[in-house]
């Protein structure tokens, strides 16, 4: 059995995923969306990770740059996902350390955690967070006998 040709291979296009506007673009709309998310949580007793909207608004803006000047890259979908997963990290990490245990802590001894302990928990609840993401990881994504391999539907 012979290869083919190199020719008659079909060409792949590589479109741009982790490109520095994807995650600049996810970090301003994570800021952006961060103190509305606190808002809502405190509130209402609920948090969003404000993905959609993120990926609504970066979609809407890059689209409306690039459909203006002709000479600027498409956003592609992978720039749109790597936005929307900067964009709900920054704005769930902050509100799931300070929408529910802080508050409920206030309102049960009737005590203000200092900015100093606050930000430990803060950082504490963040990395715990990422270290069980990345702990899970392999079970969850990279095992390819999954129904959806690599967390691809």
């Amino acid at each position: 059995m012979g290869h083919a040709p190199a020719a008659a291979l079909p060409r792949v296009r590589i479109e741009r995923e982790l490109s520095l506007r994807a995650v600049l673009t996810g970090a301003m709309l994570g800021i952006l969306l961060t103190p509305s998310n606190v808002y809502a949580g405190l509130k209402i007793g609920w948090s969003f990770n404000m993905s959609i909207i993120a990926l609504l608004i970066g979609f809407a803006l890059w689209q409306g740059i690039a459909g203006r000047k002709k000479e600027r890259p498409v956003w592609t979908l992978h720039e749109s996902n790597i936005n929307q997963t900067v964009a709900s990290a920054a704005a769930s990490i902050i509100s799931g350390g300070l929408v529910a245990p802080i508050p409920a802590y206030t309102l049960l001894t009737g005590h203000q955690l200092d900015p100093l302990p606050m930000m430990a928990w803060v950082f504490s609840v963040s990395f715990l967070g990422i270290w069980i993401a990345w702990y899970l990881r392999p079970a969850l994504l990279n095992d390819h006998d999954l129904k959806f391999p690599e967390g691809m539907a």
